[in-house]
Parts: structure tokens; sequence; C-alpha cells
């Protein structure tokens, strides 16, 4: 499920900003992929606190997932 998401924004990121591949450098893809990740994470947080009476969001990053940063390299 992480997986799939990361595909629909990563490419919904690419079309907002005219992109044609994914490029960790080029800082506007990075700022409106990490812009929807945490849009999304928004609504499945409040989402799930009402159906299950929880607070944190399903996909929410740890230390070990960082965000994507431009320059970075994985």
């Amino acid at each position: 499920m992480v997986g799939v998401a990361l595909a629909i924004i990563t490419e919904e990121a690419l079309v907002e900003v005219g992109a044609l591949k994914w490029n960790p450098d080029n800082k506007r893809v990075v700022k409106e992929f990490n812009r929807r990740w945490d849009d999304m994470n928004l609504v499945l947080a409040k989402t799930t606190s009402r159906s299950r009476n929880r607070s944190a969001a399903p996909f929410a990053r740890s230390s070990a997932t960082p965000r994507y940063q431009s320059g970075a390299r994985r």
C-alpha cells in the first residue's frame, strides 16, 4: 500500500511541476512530493482517528524513513 502511494504521489508531483522523471536534485518536484505526502498523511490520520480512535498517521515518517531532500543520496 505504501509503495502504491509513493508511485501515485511521485507521478502527480512530476506532472504538477512539468518534470519527466524523478530527480532528487529538482527542488520543485521534491517540495511538491513532500507537500502531497504530508497532505495524504493528514487526511489518513483524520480518517484513522475517527474510525479507530488513533492519532498517528498510517504512513508517518520515522527516523528510519527520511523525507526526500534535494541532493540526498539513497
